[in-house]
């Protein structure tokens, strides 16, 4: 353990004496990071946007059901995570936003995450018991019950991420820059691997997957078998499908996660790998704009796959429109 703390010394000493970088390297710095930069602002107040309409939708709905509750309870979170995130599209050199965002912001903004993943899960769940288990759906279809499941999923999030409060320190350089540095905690092997490598992975991916992938399946067999010509099950099999397609996407995007906690083992202090012109500089942006893609795509999904969503949001546009005239 002294080893390991002995070593982030002594990278974070090297790294303070590094020459500067030539004018050719900060000027392709600045480029990537005025393009990721923009495409990660406009994501971001995309999501933003639709998550707030999708909130007003399902909860202003007249026959309010639990799935429409599960839907605009994730929306709520997913709204959160998109806006914690913001910090992302300013470049490292912004203030030492990053920094600070790396040591802070990043670890509240996952634990929002696995609050989604946590959403999504009793989502798709709750359309499993009640499209493959209709007889014994009587208590997943209760508001009360997944209200206290919601609250349960949010409390138990907080508490894996807590630890994740204390894994760096800020420590100014002789410039008056920031950079963060790994605590004791953080850098203690033992924690690295028991808390973050099992655990967090354990239930923020691979728990997770085992149960959508089960679910999922079930559904799309169900799907399948349902009569599509029946319009009294149409409302059913559109949210259905669009449960289908948030799962897929889910899958697909969530995978970066355990990615990033690899490369936080491999590259210490990770704060400085993901400088200008560090080894992972390209790679920085990945892992928070699919976290941030993941919290913003469900609304299209919605007008997409479901027709009901679709006519609500033409309507409330219409209106908003009509008064605006």
């Amino acid at each position: 353990m002294h080893a390991t703390a002995d070593a982030h010394t002594e990278t974070a000493a090297e790294l303070a004496t590094q020459p500067p970088l030539t004018a050719d390297e900060l000027k392709e710095c600045s480029d990537f990071y005025t393009f990721s930069g923009t495409i990660i602002a406009l994501t971001i107040v995309f999501g933003i946007t639709g998550n707030i309409l999708t909130i007003h939708v399902f909860r202003t709905a007249k026959n309010r059901t639990s799935t429409m509750y599960l839907i605009s309870n994730l929306a709520v979170v997913d709204c959160l995570v998109t806006f914690i995130f913001l910090p992302v599209m300013f470049p490292p050199t912004f203030y030492s936003v990053a920094t600070f965002y790396v040591a802070y912001l990043s670890n509240l903004a996952y634990t929002l995450n696995q609050i989604s993943v946590c959403f999504t899960c009793l989502l798709v769940w709750q359309r499993y018991v009640s499209v493959c288990k209709p007889h014994t759906a009587k208590t997943w279809q209760k508001i009360s019950t997944l209200r206290i499941l919601a609250i349960l999923s949010a409390t138990f999030s907080i508490v894996i991420y807590l630890p994740g409060f204390f894994r760096f320190h800020l420590d100014k350089y002789a410039d008056g820059t920031y950079h963060a540095l790994p605590t004791k905690l953080g850098s203690n092997m033992l924690f690295y691997c028991l808390h973050t490598v099992i655990i967090i992975n354990f239930i923020s991916y691979f728990l997770p997957m085992v149960v959508i992938a089960f679910a999922s399946i079930c559904l799309i067999r169900a799907f399948r078998q349902e009569d599509k010509f029946v319009s009294s099950q149409q409302a059913k099999r559109e949210l259905t499908l669009s449960v289908i397609v948030i799962v897929l996407f889910f899958i697909f995007l969530q995978i970066f996660r355990p990615i990033r906690y690899l490369l936080m083992w491999l590259f210490n202090p990770y704060t400085e790998a993901l400088r200008c012109q560090g080894p992972l500089m390209h790679y920085s942006q990945v892992t928070p704009y699919a976290t941030i893609l993941n919290s913003s795509v469900n609304f299209v999904i919605y007008v997409v796959c479901a027709r009901g969503f679709r006519k609500k949001i033409k309507t409330k546009n219409y209106k908003a429109c009509s008064n605006n005239i």
